[in-house]
C-alpha cells in the first residue's frame, strides 16, 4: 500500500537570540534575547520582556560583598569587633552596636555635634567628671539634674566666669567653702556686718580707728567714773556754765572766789 501525503518543516530555535533591541513580533513566552545595548538577558513572560531577577531565586549566602555596585555595600555582621576592615559598617552581635570604620578602627561614638533636639534626664547615665573632656557649650547643654553627676567637677572643667550668681543656691557657700584671709573689706557691702554678726567681746580696741568713737557711738549715761583716767579731764573739757553748786554755803564760796584774791576758811 504506497500512502502519499504533504508534510512542511519549520526552524526550531533553542538556546538565546541576540538582538539590537527587543523585539515585538513573534513574541512567546519563555523567549530569552541578550540585548547588546545594555548587556543584560532578557526573557519573554508572556505579557512584557523583564531582565529582573526575584529574590526568592537568590540562594543564601551566595550573594558576596563584591556582587554591590560599588556606590552600596552590605553591613556586616560579627560577633566581635574586628581590628581590619571588611565593609564600611559592622553590627556587632555581642553588645548590639552599629560600628563604622573611621579609617583606621571600627568606632561607635557619635560626635555631639551630631545630636540634635534635647536628651532628657532619664536617657542620662550616671557620668563621672573624669569622663567629661573639652568643653560642652551652653547650646548643647539642656538641664543636667545633679543626681546625673558622680564624681567631682573639678576647676578646669569649668570656663573662667561660667558660673554666675544665679547658678548659686541661697546658703549654698559656707565659711567652709570660703579660703581664709580671701574676704577683703572691698567684698562687703557697706553696712551689711550689724551687731548680730558680731560674737561678743570679738571688737577690741586695736580694732577701732583713731576718732572713730564719737558722742554719736555712746549710749546717755554709760560712761562712769571708773572709766575716765585720773587727771584727764581739764577746764577746756569742761563747757561754760555746765557746773551747778548744790548749797548756798558752796555759792557764797564760789562768789567770794570771784571778788577776793584771798579768802581764809575756818
Amino acid at each position: 500500500v504506497t500512502y502519499t501525503a504533504t508534510f512542511s518543516a519549520s526552524k526550531s530555535k533553542v538556546g538565546y537570540e541576540i538582538v539590537g533591541s527587543l523585539p515585538t513580533t513573534n513574541l512567546f513566552e519563555g523567549r530569552i534575547v541578550f540585548l547588546t545595548t545594555d548587556d543584560k538577558l532578557y526573557r519573554y513572560t508572556g505579557s512584557a520582556w523583564t531582565a529582573a531577577v526575584s529574590g526568592a531565586d537568590i540562594t543564601a549566602g551566595t550573594l558576596q560583598t563584591a556582587a554591590f555596585a560599588s556606590s552600596i555595600e552590605p553591613v556586616t555582621i560579627v560577633s566581635s569587633v574586628p581590628g581590619t576592615k571588611s565593609t564600611n559598617s559592622i553590627f556587632n552581635t555581642s553588645d548590639g552596636k552599629l560600628y563604622r570604620w573611621n579609617g583606621s578602627s571600627y568606632v561607635a561614638t557619635v560626635a555631639s555635634t551630631d545630636i540634635s533636639g534635647t536628651i532628657a534626664d532619664s536617657q542620662i547615665a550616671a557620668v563621672a567628671a573624669a569622663k567629661v573632656t573639652g568643653q560642652l557649650s551652653d547650646s548643647q547643654l539642656a538641664a543636667i539634674a545633679a543626681a546625673k553627676l558622680t564624681g567631682q567637677i573639678v576647676g578646669t572643667q569649668i570656663t573662667d566666669g561660667a558660673i554666675s550668681t544665679a547658678k548659686i543656691a541661697a546658703g549654698a557657700i559656707t565659711s567652709n567653702e570660703i579660703a581664709a584671709n580671701t574676704i577683703t573689706a572691698a567684698d562687703i557691702a557697706a553696712g551689711t556686718i550689724t551687731a548680730t554678726e558680731l560674737s561678743a567681746g570679738s571688737v577690741t580696741t586695736a580694732k577701732i580707728a583713731a576718732g572713730a568713737v564719737t558722742a554719736n557711738e555712746i549710749a546717755a549715761a554709760t560712761i562712769t567714773g571708773a572709766k575716765i583716767a585720773a587727771n584727764t579731764i581739764t577746764a577746756s573739757n569742761i563747757a561754760a556754765d555746765t557746773i551747778s553748786f548744790g548749797s548756798s554755803f558752796d555759792s557764797f564760796l564760789y562768789f567770794a572766789c570771784l571778788y577776793r584774791k584771798r579768802w581764809h576758811y575756818y
